[in-house]
């Protein structure tokens, strides 16, 4: 992003210098009005561009990270009329200032003049940051008058859970959070980031040291998919813990653990496609007594019959269900219990990036068309001995919308995942489907 500007200020300094100049080579357009005006007001465009496009963010594309992300119809207009801005504001406040003759003779009253305004930004930006209230917006980011419900299906034990543990929407959970309250939740991550065991590494052996928990304890509780797996790790260490077993977590960054051969850009995709057949290994040879599994549809498949890329999503789609349903057969007939989680919505709008700008009611989101259909998850493992699907989509949303914020917690630390707070609050859950399923162990 930076080699561009850069390279681009070289070539108009080489083409305005004075050899190329003295020569004629040099273009005209540097010797126009107009160019020359844009010369004298950059700084001023400068100061007023980025605040106008953030403004432009709030008012007409809410669902937008940052200005980058504005459609050209709106970053255009008000690039122009920053243009203008700089323009009036160089001409009747910048020149008039730096020309004062009170203010040219006296270097006394310049810097008291700099210092004062200096102060007055900064106690401004203060008293702004200070007080979110003061610039937060109760208008909601989505339009919830015609919503959808999203079929939502559990065993009668997993809905009396749910019912019963998961946390529940309180009459707080519209608040206004803090700067330092966004900042956190956008870095609240599990440990597995910073200790390895959650991998994107180019590399695809196993990380090791990736069990977790008492080394006396002889029972073990696996975790395996991808990120989507890895934002429940502090959740089922803790029922894991609960249940007097260790916890084993083996997960990577964007790699779904569907029995197939993902495709990345043009080609295999053989980081993933090792990693997981190494992961698995590694799953049937520890054994553990109940193994959670989550992940995330994808399409992007080498077709066994013609040794391509998949022509069509549905083919795609036909592709992953037989692989993901291969993958729970493997480790139920090896003697694991699986338990398949639902993939979560993955949303089109960051959660935080809303909470920064609005109230957290204003932020909640529809769960249709976000939530991927449970066949693809949870629903795919409906006949497979020794595997259970469990659908959590009610621990974070309703069948219609996903708020923001629930029982005093940030929900999600981007548009798909949740914030590892928020996952541990779980723990109730997750170790009532380890007591659950190891009950059926006994009978």
């Amino acid at each position: 992003q930076t080699f561009i500007p850069v390279l681009s200020t070289m070539l108009l300094l080489w083409v305005g210098g004075s050899d190329v100049a003295l020569e004629n080579r040099g273009p005209k357009l540097f010797e126009l009005d107009f160019v020359q005006k844009l010369g004298t007001w950059s700084y001023s465009i400068y100061l007023w561009h980025w605040p106008l496009l953030f403004l432009a963010v709030r008012a007409f594309q809410p669902s937008a990270k940052s200005p980058e992300e504005l459609k050209l119809t709106i970053a255009v207009p008000v690039v122009i009329l920053s243009v203008v801005l700089a323009a009036a504001t160089y001409r009747w406040v910048e020149n008039p200032l730096r020309n004062a003759p009170s203010l040219k003779v006296s270097a006394r009253k310049s810097l008291a003049l700099g210092l004062g305004l200096s102060i007055l930004v900064a106690g401004a930006a203060t008293v702004a940051y200070a007080n979110p209230n003061n610039r937060t917006s109760s208008k909601p980011i989505n339009d919830l008058s015609n919503l959808k419900s999203a079929k939502i299906s559990n065993p009668d034990w997993v809905s009396t859970l749910i019912a019963d543990t998961a946390p529940k929407l309180t009459s707080t959970d519209g608040i206004v959070l803090t700067p330092g309250e966004i900042k956190s939740a956008r870095s609240d991550f599990p440990r597995t980031y910073s200790n390895g065991c959650h991998t994107s590494s180019p590399d695809p052996a196993l990380p090791k040291g990736c069990v977790f928990g008492s080394s006396q304890s002889g029972r073990l509780i696996g975790l395996f998919g991808n990120s989507h797996a890895n934002q429940y790790f502090e959740g089922v260490l803790a029922a894991a813990k609960e249940n007097d077993a260790k916890a084993l977590s083996l997960t990577r960054s964007g790699c779904s653990v569907a029995d197939v051969d993902f495709v990345l850009g043009a080609k295999a995709w053989d980081v993933c496609n090792k990693w997981r057949k190494n992961a698995v290994t590694a799953i049937i040879k520890a054994q553990p007594a109940v193994l959670f599994v989550a992940s995330t549809l994808k399409t992007s498949i080498i077709d066994p019959k013609t040794g391509s890329v998949a022509a069509t999503s549905a083919r795609g789609k036909e592709l992953y269900l037989a692989g993901f349903k291969s993958m729970v057969a493997n480790f139920t007939k090896a003697g694991i219990k699986v338990v398949v989680i639902r993939d979560n919505p993955f949303f089109d709008a960051n959660a935080l990036d809303c909470l920064s700008a609005r109230t957290a009611t204003a932020c909640t989101q529809p769960i249709v068309p976000f939530l991927t259909p449970a066949q693809f998850s949870s629903g795919a493992v409906s006949g497979i001995k020794n595997a259970v699907g469990v659908d959590l989509t009610e621990t974070y949303c309703t069948n219609k919308v996903c708020p923001a914020v629930r029982d005093g917690h940030v929900v999600w630390r981007d548009e798909h995942h949740l914030t590892s707070t928020y996952a541990t609050l779980l723990s109730p859950i997750f170790s009532g489907i380890i007591k659950h399923e190891l009950s059926l162990n006994k009978q």
